[in-house]
């Protein structure tokens, strides 16, 4: 039963993201409403854990439609930052060849990767450039101009996911990954 709901999920995942030309109709089973369009297809998809020999997903179908939401659900340490981290780095050959830009959001990897006394602004155009998409983001997610100034360190941490979140929007992300989105808002 956990091999087919784990089958399920990656097939939701992938359903969003991934925009690679379906297969023909008669290999593709219907995976939703009629007139879905199917972003990208992975027949016997398998994921192994961190380089280990433990396979977190194996003989599934990974499948993204257009205009799906997907949710991964698992308890601690069950790979679903790896399945997310392993689909945005490239590391599915089928999902790299596609033309979809993925962003995997996680509230934990702002502060590894930029200097916390950096302006929350410069770290954004660190990530998306100068951009007025940028400026558009940091607008609709209520980053005002005197939280943009603030060194990362004094933003809270659900200031940080929305600086994130409109990071990811500013770099016009096909697919948002986002890993615990909701922790910190």
């Amino acid at each position: 039963l956990k091999e087919k709901q784990a089958a399920s999920l990656c097939k939701a995942i992938a359903h969003c993201a991934f925009p690679v030309a379906a297969a023909p109709k008669e290999e593709t089973k219907p995976t939703g409403k009629q007139g879905d369009v199917v972003l990208c297809r992975v027949p016997d998809f398998m994921l192994m854990y961190m380089g280990s020999t433990r396979q977190l997903l194996k003989n599934t179908t990974f499948e993204l439609l257009k205009g799906h939401r997907y949710g991964v659900v698992g308890s601690n340490g069950t790979g679903k930052t790896s399945l997310m981290e392993s689909i945005a780095g490239g590391a599915v050959l089928e999902l790299a060849k596609s033309k979809l830009r993925f962003v995997h959001i996680r509230h934990e990897t702002l502060s590894e990767r930029m200097d916390p006394s950096m302006a929350a602004v410069d770290c954004a155009r660190q990530e998306a450039g100068d951009t007025a998409a940028l400026d558009a983001a940091l607008k609709e997610v209520g980053f005002e101009e005197d939280l943009q100034r603030k060194a990362l360190r004094e933003l809270s941490g659900g200031w940080r996911v929305r600086l994130l979140l409109a990071t990811a929007v500013a770099q016009r992300a096909d697919v948002l990954l986002l890993d615990e989105p909701t922790n910190h808002l």
